[in-house]
């Protein structure tokens, strides 16, 4: 195609098309390079240089050569390759990515775009434009690009519960993802919400990991398949006589193996409800950030042990009741509510208490045990009408009620009395409580 400057075929056109209505359709705003008459042209091209294995320049191109100038500038840059490793063979990170970094250019390089209009001027040459002056500002451009499309990837990862999750999905909008990481990106508190969610990720998985129930292994079958443990002694024939054959089956999974059945299998789990102490004293020390990493951490976990997650945000009154994840869809707007909810007000356990009982009330009786699980900073009287109410309750729907407190007995503590565990929380970076954190 003479149109571009980046070899290309119809269809890296096309898909850079459908991309782009994609994102412009999940809120991505248009007009990414309106001041640059070319930008459509220049926008392909990054596509292209993110997007293909091995991007080649296009010898035919016929188009303002002014793009060429600004392709080749970027290609020469030392952070060129870092943009490369986050799109590679990635359709919606390569055009979100390709769209930023050409809005980011025609912001900043307006005046010297306009002056770049000789064909045999060089980009470098530009009058009143130090050479230095323009690769800095092409090399910020690509960081401001890469720090941008990182963040909607961290994003992705908090939002889905999976750090491999694709760009846009049906469980949360383009909007919901770029707020998110804007958050992230201002405000110091929420990164270190990040960094409580990296330490209390591993603990929660090594947690569950040690609740696995493991039977016995047997071989009940032949199948088709490369574990290498588990292959008939006749494929290893193969090896000695025939090496591409083995290596061909090897690659395509049709060497002959045993089927086992047995294993390792996850207890049985119902759903969880996470009820979330929102009154103004969580502001202190950081701790309504700190609460909020536990709900990201228990999101990941019920998404892969295909667990209902409920929440319960409260203070003097209940602020929000419902499902963060439900039968494997997520809510992202419930999510991003509770997120960017501020703490505030007084705290009142036993309308908190009530709601998280009642969105259990929605599941039959036959469903795997629930569990509640409390965070606060506060006290609240508890009457023992409630208490017996709420004890019968328990009961009845066969859950198991969590407490952990921060920066009080539990003792003298209303929860103690009604809860099977109940914890006292004296330092948040204490990586030796997040166990029971997520022991449910």
């Amino acid at each position: 195609m003479k149109d571009y400057s980046v070899q290309c075929d119809d269809l890296d056109v096309q898909s850079f098309h459908e991309c782009q209505k994609q994102l412009s359709d999940s809120g991505e705003p248009q007009g990414w390079g309106a001041k640059f008459e070319p930008a459509d042209s220049l926008s392909q091209d990054f596509y292209s240089l993110l997007y293909k294995a091995n991007p080649r320049d296009n010898e035919d191109f016929e188009g303002d050569q002014r793009v060429p100038k600004i392709v080749e500038a970027l290609r020469l840059s030392p952070n060129y390759d870092r943009l490369r490793e986050g799109c590679r063979f990635d359709e919606l990170y390569s055009t979100a990515t390709a769209c930023s970094l050409v809005h980011k250019v025609v912001s900043k390089m307006t005046d010297s775009l306009d002056k770049v209009a000789d064909n045999d001027t060089s980009l470098d040459d530009v009058a009143d434009t130090d050479a230095a002056a323009v690769r800095f500002m092409l090399n910020e451009s690509i960081d401001e690009a890469h720090e941008e499309v990182e963040s909607m990837r961290m994003a992705v990862g908090l939002m889905a519960g999976d750090e491999e999750a694709p760009l846009l999905s049906q469980d949360y909008s383009l909007t919901q993802v770029k707020s998110l990481a804007k958050l992230v990106k201002d405000n110091e508190k929420y990164r270190k919400m990040l960094e409580w969610v990296g330490k209390m990720k591993p603990v929660a998985h090594e947690e569950q990991r040690s609740k696995l129930s493991h039977g016995v292994d047997e071989i009940y079958d032949i199948e088709q398949g490369n574990s290498v443990g588990r292959l008939l002694p006749t494929e290893f024939f193969k090896l000695k006589r025939c090496k591409q054959q083995f290596y061909k089956e090897f690659s395509e999974k049709q060497l002959l193996q045993y089927s086992l059945r047995g294993g390792s299998e996850p207890l049985g789990k119902g759903p969880v409800v996470l009820i979330l102490d929102n009154s103004g004293s969580m502001s202190k020390d950081d701790r309504y950030y700190w609460a909020r990493a536990i709900l990201l951490v228990l999101h990941e976990l019920c998404l892969k042990q295909k667990r209902d997650l409920h929440v319960v945000a409260f203070n003097a009154s209940v602020q929000f009741s419902g499902a963060i994840q439900k039968d494997g869809v997520i809510e992202g707007k419930a999510l991003m509510s509770i997120l960017q909810s501020r703490p505030s007000g007084g705290t009142n356990f036993i309308t908190a208490l009530n709601s998280g009982v009642d969105l259990l009330k929605d599941y039959s009786s036959e469903s795997k045990k629930p569990d509640l699980l409390m965070v606060t900073d506060g006290n609240a009287p508890l009457t023992p009408e409630w208490k017996d109410e709420f004890i019968a309750s328990k009961h009845q729907l066969d859950f198991n009620l969590y407490s952990f407190v921060i920066g009080q007995p539990v003792q003298d503590h209303g929860m103690f009395e009604i809860s099977d565990h109940t914890q006292t929380i004296d330092d948040l970076d204490d990586a030796s409580v997040y166990a029971n954190l997520f022991n449910v």
